[in-house]
C-alpha cells in the first residue's frame, strides 16, 4: 500500500477543523461534511477496521456519510460504499456483518482510501478557505500587509 504521509496529515488536520466547526455549531460546506465523514470513517477503519466504525457510530452516521458523499460527489469512494452497503444491506447487526466480510472489506477500503483522500483535497482546493477557520484566513491577510475586514 502506498502511503502519502502529507495526505495523512492533510486530512487528520482537516477532519479534526470540520469537527470542531460542527461541534461548535458552524455551518459545513458540503466538502467539509464529506471531509468530517471520510475522517470518522478512515480514523475507525484503518484503526479496527470497518466494524469498529459500527460498532462506534452505527448505521446512522454510515447514512450520514453517504449523504455527504452525493452532496460533493468523489468517484473514488463509490466502490467502498457500495461494497459496505452489500454487507450490511439487511443485516440486523452492521458490526457483525462488516467483522464477517473482514479482512476483505478492509482490503477493498485500503485499495481505494488513497484516491478518496485525494479527490477530497482537490475539492478542498478549489473551494479556497472553504474548509479554513477564521483565524487561517487572518494569517493570510497580515501576511499580503493588509487588515481583515471589519478591523
Amino acid at each position: 500500500m502506498e502511503i502519502d504521509w502529507e495526505l495523512e496529515d492533510w486530512l487528520l488536520e482537516a477532519g479534526e477543523r470540520a469537527e470542531r466547526k460542527a461541534v461548535a455549531g458552524g455551518p459545513l460546506t458540503p466538502t467539509e461534511r464529506l471531509m468530517r465523514e471520510f475522517w470518522m470513517f478512515d480514523i475507525h477503519a484503518r484503526n479496527g477496521g470497518v466494524s469498529q466504525y459500527f460498532a462506534n457510530h452505527g448505521p446512522a452516521q454510515w447514512q450520514a456519510l453517504k449523504a455527504a458523499w452525493l452532496s460533493a460527489p468523489v468517484p473514488s469512494l463509490g466502490p467502498i460504499i457500495a461494497e459496505v452497503d452489500r454487507v450490511i444491506v439487511g443485516a440486523a447487526d452492521p458490526y457483525r456483518a462488516a467483522l464477517a466480510a473482514s479482512p476483505g472489506i478492509e482490503a477493498l477500503y485500503e485499495s481505494q482510501q488513497l484516491g478518496v483522500r485525494r479527490a477530497l483535497r482537490r475539492l478542498q482546493d478549489a473551494e479556497p478557505f472553504a474548509a479554513t477557520d477564521r483565524r487561517a484566513r487572518e494569517l493570510t491577510v497580515r501576511r499580503c500587509g493588509s487588515s481583515p475586514p471589519g478591523r
